[in-house]
């Protein structure tokens, strides 16, 4: 009879509740991976585990905004994971070009211990970034990021909130105009129809009453509004 010893594996340290926000400032010198115009990059953040062997890799990613035909995009993104990482993680940010034709290219990535970021934080942080094969940066230029930890802070409990949705339907819109009158291609038009000069006057007229019913005892007998305001929960 064989023993097998089971190897222990190491325990992934848990995120504390709370908050964490990273700005994604800028990257220089990036590589150009488009023809005919320049780089349309974005940002990937995620934190990953280095204390296992596999890098555990979380679930909570965060991207910037594109920045289109540029080599020297700014940023200014703020990502804000829900959680406290834990220092003996990474963050980890991969740059990439945005195709809007076709599958996005990878551009490279950057990381840095988390540790270091948090002795840092409300500083730039300039990262090198290590390029997919085969790229280089047109100018010559060092490949680079800059981030910032803008804000850390855990909670001991998570806090519970409530809200409470009022769904209040519009008023008149050219929708409904052009429909009464049915005029087909006055209602295809378009996407999104704003209000009309009465529909305007509908929500005006609306907010008016139902945020005044509350001071005023002479509206406490408006029927319509009180059972909207007393509407059940769907």
């Amino acid at each position: 009879m064989h023993m097998f010893k089971r190897k222990k594996s190491k325990a992934v340290p848990r995120d504390r509740d709370g908050i964490c926000v990273i700005e994604v400032i800028r990257c220089e010198h990036l590589p150009d991976m488009d023809i005919g115009s320049l780089t349309d990059a974005f940002v990937e953040c995620k934190f990953i585990h280095t204390t296992t062997n596999k890098k555990d890799i979380k679930s909570v990613k965060l991207k910037t905004g594109t920045q289109q035909n540029s080599l020297d995009p700014v940023f200014h993104s703020f990502l804000a994971f829900p959680f406290y990482p834990p220092e003996t993680d990474a963050l980890h940010l991969k740059i990439i070009d945005k195709d809007f034709s076709s599958r996005n290219d990878d551009i490279g990535i950057a990381e840095i211990p988390f540790k270091d970021l948090c002795s840092r934080i409300g500083d730039e942080v300039t990262l090198d970034i290590q390029l997919e094969k085969k790229l280089k940066s047109v100018d010559g230029g060092k490949p680079s990021i800059t981030i910032r930890l803008v804000k850390l802070e855990s909670t001991v409990e998570p806090q519970k909130i409530t809200k409470e949705f009022f769904v209040i339907r519009h008023g008149e819109s050219i929708w409904n105009e052009k429909q009464a009158s049915k005029d087909i291609v006055g209602m295809v038009r378009k996407y999104d129809h704003e209000l009309t000069k009465l529909g305007i006057e509908q929500a005006q007229m609306f907010n008016e009453r139902w945020s005044n019913i509350a001071n005023d005892p002479k509206l406490q007998n408006d029927d319509d509004l009180q059972a909207f305001l007393s509407a059940s929960a769907i």
